[in-house]
């Protein structure tokens, strides 16, 4: 009776046993113990277990409940989740090498003086994004252009910007920017503001607060309403720029206090469609420089130092199609301007723009073709002409065409070799620029025609 008491125990222990660990699915196959035990709620008859199992055979007189029973085996460990690192580092960068010709190198109205020129560039961008969402982006970019015969005609630059975007909430971003640039550039006097001519090297700083508001939405653009499609910006800079001194010539240094209000709205994600409508004002102060009489007439040394205020409108549109072989970046844009001179109008002018840029990767990541175009009119309110009748007037119209063909990674990638931490991407690339430039006075028009050549590094 004790023994068979016992062994029906044993079988029942043995039995339990199996079905636990049939329904663990944490384990592996071959790590079962009982590989051919029926699920719980099956009807067949339990199979005999894969491991021998030693039958345990009682003394007269001995508990068959005191015996040791198989100790059921523990439930596996769950894996650890890997944890996060405290910030994800990538580094972006870009070298450009080429040779070119310029057809009028001074922008003169007559007798244009053409040269060979050389010019290197470059960016590198480090960008950090830490655990806690904030991401701090830093870029370094420069670039040099040199003419062989014409070395006083150079220009130079390089320029630091960062920003920290950090977001607060699903519907609150805010960040802060600054750009820093010193430059030694040939300065013209078709940026509106009608300064002397001349080459100025300068320092330039910009320290920008911004802050972004959005609605939360959903992932699918079906389920999406239109007002979660929308996002708000909001931001706020301060400009000091610093020019080096000529001797004769006032001293064009300024400041310049900006405020600047954008919506973007999302059309689609796929193919990404969005459309951007931004606001900025501008308030420049120059601090020596004179404003003139509304005719333009010569300094008498009594006007106020120049001030001037800028009213922005810019509409941008963008699309990116990528579906299948095709890959197709559009960028338009429309701009609407009116700036006022506060003392006698003598700069108060009003400015319409238009842009327009295609790049088409022909042979995906292999080949791509860019056009570009931009116009622009600007009608001054009362600054007459230098000779004859009439208000000073300034038209531009500047066409880009460019390609790109990449030649492949450097060190080339090798199956099964070792890895490389570092890899470069190398292209030729080949770009022309006209440019045509009209002005009401005589002799301030011009054309220019710009190509140029060269290698392209990227990583």
């Amino acid at each position: 009776m004790h023994r068979a008491r016992f062994v029906v125990v044993l079988l029942a222990g043995s039995a339990s046993l199996a079905a636990a660990q049939e329904i663990d699915r944490g384990r592996e196959p071959h790590e079962r113990r009982w590989s051919e035990a029926a699920p719980v709620d099956s009807a067949r008859p339990v199979g005999p277990p894969a491991r021998w199992v030693p039958e345990f055979l009682p003394e007269e007189g001995v508990d068959p409940d005191a015996l040791p029973r198989p100790e059921p085996i523990p439930p596996p460990e769950p894996p650890a989740e890997p944890s996060t690192p405290w910030v994800e580092l990538e580094f972006e960068g870009r070298l450009r090498l080429g040779l070119g010709h310029d057809s009028n190198v001074f922008r003169a109205d007559r007798s244009a003086k053409g040269d060979t020129t050389s010019r290197a560039s470059g960016e590198l961008e480090l960008t950090a994004e830490f655990f806690f969402g904030g991401e701090l982006f830093n870029e370094v970019s420069g670039d040099s252009l040199s003419y062989v015969e014409h070395a006083r005609a150079n220009e130079h630059f390089v320029s630091h910007f960062v920003e920290y975007f950090q977001p607060l909430a699903e519907w609150f971003d805010v960040g802060a920017q600054n750009a820093l640039e010193l430059s030694r550039l040939n300065l013209l006097n078709d940026n509106g503001d009608l300064v002397p001519r001349g080459r100025f090297g300068s320092l330039d700083e910009e320290a920008r607060l911004f802050a972004i508001l959005r609605v939360p939405g959903d992932a699918d653009d079906a389920e999406e309403l239109w007002w979660e499609k929308l996002a708000l910006e909001l931001g706020a800079s301060f400009r000091d720029k610093n020019y080096e001194e000529n001797p004769g010539v006032e001293s064009l240094d300024y400041t310049e206090l900006r405020f600047d209000a954008a919506a973007t709205y999302r059309v689609s994600r796929r193919p990404r469609v969005r459309f951007k409508i931004k606001y900025r004002f501008r308030r420049r102060d120059y601090r020596e420089f004179r404003a003139r009489d509304r005719d333009g007439s010569a300094f008498s040394g009594e006007e106020p130092r120049l001030e001037l205020q800028r009213h922005q409108v810019n509409l941008t549109w963008f699309q990116h199609f990528r579906r299948g072989g095709l890959d197709l970046r559009l960028v338009g844009g429309l701009g609407g301007t009116y700036n006022r001179d506060l003392y006698a109008n003598d700069r108060s002018y009003r400015e319409l723009s238009a842009s327009f840029r295609a790049e088409w990767w022909v042979v995906p990541e292999r080949t791509s073709l860019s056009v570009a175009l931009r116009a622009l009119g600007r009608d001054f309110l009362v600054r007459p002409l230098a000779r004859g009748g009439g208000r000073l007037r300034h038209r531009l119209l500047r066409v880009s065409v460019g390609a790109q063909q990449v030649l492949g990674d450097f060190p080339p990638r090798r199956e099964g070799g070792r890895p490389i931490p570092f890899r470069a991407r190398l292209a030729l690339y080949l770009r022309g620029t006209s440019i045509v430039w009209r002005s009401a006075d005589a002799g301030e028009d011009y054309d220019r025609v710009l190509v140029e050549g060269g290698i392209e590094a990227t990583w």
